[in-house]
């Protein structure tokens, strides 16, 4: 009888237990250039040129401008030129989503109500990720506004996803996993600046 009352304990308490548990994903973590992805490569032609303003220079037609007034015409026609080449380079457009793309260190603290995540050791993000999946909840506690915008971030079995709607416009996901001993960030931008959404991967080893 005391058997059957033991077996049938552990069956319950087998029953009972969770799936699994939950990667951790606290540590600092340094960024594995041989297996990640370089953003300026990835992004290379990626982005929508920005339009500069060329002065008007006098004159309806190029015969009834000056010698001078047209070489001010092809000197802003130059710096404008190589205004919009730079623009289509400069990854800091991206805004909010610059340090995502381009961090190579990350300090990930785990905390009661969710995680803490610094990147470069300079800047904070916070996030509280629902357990239950992408759902919200009756406080709606897992939606966290910042400077990166609104983050809805929650766990798809061992995966930690995360969903912001950029302030400045746009969308932003990314997918964290424990693989190979270290974090492999996926990450994909839907922006207005870019020709088309881009992907990239970065992957993380613990530092130490």
């Amino acid at each position: 009888m005391v058997r059957q009352i033991g077996l049938s304990i552990a069956i319950i308490t087998l029953l009972c237990a969770p799936a699994g548990a939950l990667p951790s994903f606290s540590g600092s973590w340094q960024i594995d250039t041989d297996v990640s992805d370089e953003p300026k490569k990835i992004f290379k032609g990626k982005l929508r040129k920005r339009d500069y303003p060329v002065p008007r220079v006098p004159g309806a037609t190029q015969r009834d401008r000056t010698s001078v007034q047209v070489t001010q015409a092809r000197y802003f026609e130059l710096l404008r030129d190589k205004h919009e080449r730079k623009s289509k380079k400069d990854l800091r457009r991206l805004g909010a989503a610059y340090p995502l793309i381009t961090a190579t260190q990350l300090e990930i603290e785990e905390q009661d109500d969710g995680y803490l995540i610094t990147y470069d050791e300079e800047l904070p993000r916070f996030i509280r990720p629902n357990p239950n999946g992408r759902v919200f909840s009756a406080k709606g506690d897992e939606l966290v506004k910042d400077g990166f915008g609104h983050t809805l971030s929650y766990w798809d079995k061992e995966y930690l996803k995360l969903e912001t709607d950029l302030l400045n416009g746009g969308k932003v996901k990314e997918t964290l996993e424990h693989k190979d001993g270290g974090i492999y960030l996926k990450i994909r931008l839907e922006m207005h600046i870019l020709e088309e959404p881009v992907e990239l991967t970065r992957v993380f080893r613990r530092r130490g």
